[in-house]
This record gives structure tokens, sequence and C-alpha cells, in this order.
């Protein structure tokens, strides 16, 4: 007599770990501006994003990968929802 096991279903909607990739000389860079300044690498890194939501360049370029729309100061940049999920920004 043979027993047949049941497979669960996968959940369509299940959460999925996403973690941003770095190249090694970035993460480097990072850590040494981190150790000269005295300042935890999460307060770096936050301080890099800030300045680069502040550039139009950094933002345009970014805004080709949004898939909402999104409103930042006085520009809005109109997001696309066919563009796939996956595309690595770096």
């Amino acid at each position: 007599m043979r027993v047949e096991e049941k497979k669960r279903k996968i959940r369509s909607d299940k959460k999925r770990d996403v973690k941003p990739s770095l190249p090694i000389d970035l993460k480097e860079c990072v850590y040494r501006l981190s150790y000269i300044t005295n300042t935890p690498v999460k307060n770096v890194i936050e301080s890099i994003c800030i300045s680069g939501l502040a550039s139009s360049k950094v933002m345009d370029y970014l805004s080709n990968y949004f898939r909402r729309g999104f409103s930042f100061g006085s520009t809005v940049y109109m997001g696309d929802m066919s563009k796939d999920t996956s595309v690595a920004l770096i």
C-alpha cells in the first residue's frame, strides 16, 4: 500500500526577502567614511540617501524604475505598473 503525500500550495502573496546588493568597493568606502567620521554605518547610509534624493540627476535615473506615480517637491514622476520589480538598480 502506497501513501501519497500532499504538497502544500505556495501563497501567491508570500513575502519575499529583498536585500540590496552592493559592490565591495562601495561597501568598503562606506565603512571607511563611518570610521573617519566616527558615525554609525546606518547614519552614513541615511545621509547618502538623503543627499541623493535631493539630486535631480539621481531622481531622474531612479524614476525609470518607479512602478507607481511619485510626487517629490514640485516634480511628479509617473510610474508604470508593467515594469518588472526584479530589476537590479546597481
